[in-house]
């Protein structure tokens, strides 16, 4: 079936009312408040409706490419690379479709991960096709800011080619120091080693997405989904800047910073062998629970993300400019 073929479902039935529907629940309610009963308010205090009506001017929010799956994670954590790759073989024999190896110290290793030595990764990795489809995604300390470096070692040992492997670095400073609550270095400093890094993973063939817009330092912290949602943007606009400062466009920039989120039945700062799913879209924040909060989080990540992105120049849109 064409993608552009369109199945109306109810096209057979008359068109609905919001007010209709109110009717309906009136006489599910009983005379409960409609406002205490079914809206539900965020930390900050922010209303979330139990039901919105489509915007009239709604345009498709553009996250993966149409018909593409899913991309189920499973995190590998245990300190003994040996039992670590026991269970990441047995976890992608059972269908999850990447890994994401948690280094000892980072900010969701619960008191378990490995450590970042070219050695472990080796380990960890063995028996696994890495240029087969299999992310390899990140979550790292300070003390193990260098597992991207050595897990592209790895990969030059193999022979394998760097573009055929889907690597996702999860650089972010930023996070650590949200989480330490200090800066050891300052960012003018940070910033060029972080977008060198960057820089040096690429033209060593990796596709990237390289750095990571993370907001559960926040939640970790008791912040507010808005607080989330503020810090993980401003991460990602902090370095975006950072990027373009190195003198990369800023359109190749914005594909290199990774944005996604964990499931929605699994918080991230739960157990540390908690089953989760992630996609590129929307930036990693805690979905406490699943609810209308979670879910109305990772799609305000969306709406908020996407003027950033649209505010990135193109080559399409300097020529366009370029004419006026």
């Amino acid at each position: 079936m064409p993608d552009t073929e369109h199945i109306a479902f109810a096209a057979e039935f008359p068109a609905s009312t919001r007010d209709q529907w109110l009717k309906l629940v009136d006489g599910v309610l009983k005379g409960a408040p409609f406002d205490k009963r079914l809206v539900a308010r965020t930390y900050d205090g922010l209303a979330i409706q139990p039901l919105y009506p489509r915007d009239a001017n709604a345009q498709p929010i553009a996250a993966r490419a149409s018909g593409a799956p899913w991309t189920v994670m499973q995190r590998v954590d245990h300190p003994d690379p040996a039992a670590a790759n026991e269970e990441a073989l047995h976890d992608l024999e059972n269908g999850a479709t990447g890994l994401t190896l948690v280094m000892a110290g980072s900010l969701n290793a619960n008191g378990y991960g490995l450590d970042s030595s070219v050695e472990t990764l080796e380990r960890v990795l063995d028996g696994i096709y890495l240029d087969a489809g299999v992310t390899i995604d990140f979550n790292v300390a300070a003390q193990t800011r260098n597992a991207a470096k050595n897990f592209a070692a790895v990969i030059k040992k193999r022979g394998v080619s760097p573009a055929a492997v889907d690597m996702r670095a999860s650089l972010n400073p930023l996070g650590h120091v949200a989480a330490t609550g200090s800066e050891a270095v300052p960012w003018s400093t940070l910033a060029p080693n972080f977008a060198g890094l960057v820089a040096e993973l690429s033209h060593e063939g990796f596709r990237g997405p390289f750095a990571v817009a993370d907001g559960r330092v926040i939640h970790n912290a008791g912040g507010s989904e808005a607080q989330e949602l503020a810090f993980a943007l401003a991460s990602a606009v902090t370095y975006l800047r950072a990027l373009e400062g190195r003198g990369i466009a800023l359109d190749v920039a914005r594909r290199m910073i990774y944005f996604a989120r964990p499931s929605l039945s699994s918080p991230p700062d739960s157990a540390a062998r908690t089953r989760s799913r992630c996609c590129r879209s929307p930036p990693r924040m805690a979905c406490r629970i699943v609810s209308r909060g979670a879910l109305r989080a990772t799609r305000s990540s969306s709406c908020w993300r996407n003027p950033i992105w649209r505010a990135c120049p193109t080559p399409a849109r300097d020529q366009a400019a370029s004419r006026i």
